[in-house]
């Protein structure tokens, strides 16, 4: 049975991080805007362009990793259970509750900084909005990246 949670636990955040790496991609143009809102290497068309595509997967998405990462973490807790909550089970389980609350803290205002501007109005806000939601999916992707990682080298080692 751990070796089936242990799958299951791969399964997830590799699907997980799959989406997080899709976005990425995604955002690749707008990238400088990250660090600065203004940088002048990002174009403005490009903003507009993946400020527009992310406010479209704005219904998608959320509900999607929401599920994804509720599931990840009941396989975690799980995990972390059944084997008597051994240190390389806690050091998964914690990094992940650490990153997700930090995701979770800022995900809504970063969602309403991209849903709630028009891609084609103040380009300042399409810039800002863009470039902390872009800022967020990378922290994400480290997260997802992070426990498959933790779940390789200290679980399945």
């Amino acid at each position: 049975m751990n070796e089936l949670i242990a799958a299951l636990i791969v399964l997830c955040y590799a699907f997980a991080t799959g989406i997080f790496y899709v976005l990425s991609c995604l955002e690749k143009p707008v990238w400088p805007l990250m660090r600065n809102p203004d940088s002048e290497s990002a174009d403005d068309r490009d903003a507009r362009f993946v400020h527009q595509a992310l406010q479209r997967l704005i219904p998608l998405l959320p509900p999607t990793m929401v599920t994804t990462t509720l599931t990840g973490l009941v396989l975690l807790l799980l995990q972390s259970w059944q084997r008597d909550f051994d240190r390389p089970s806690l050091i998964v389980l914690v990094f992940f509750l650490i990153m997700i609350s930090y995701l979770f803290s800022r995900l809504r205002g970063c969602i309403k900084g991209v849903s709630q501007v028009p891609h084609d109005g103040d380009i300042a806000g399409v810039r800002n909005g863009t470039g902390r939601l872009a800022a967020l999916h990378h922290t994400g992707l480290f997260t997802m990246i992070g426990v498959l990682l933790l779940q390789f080298f200290l679980i399945i080692g």
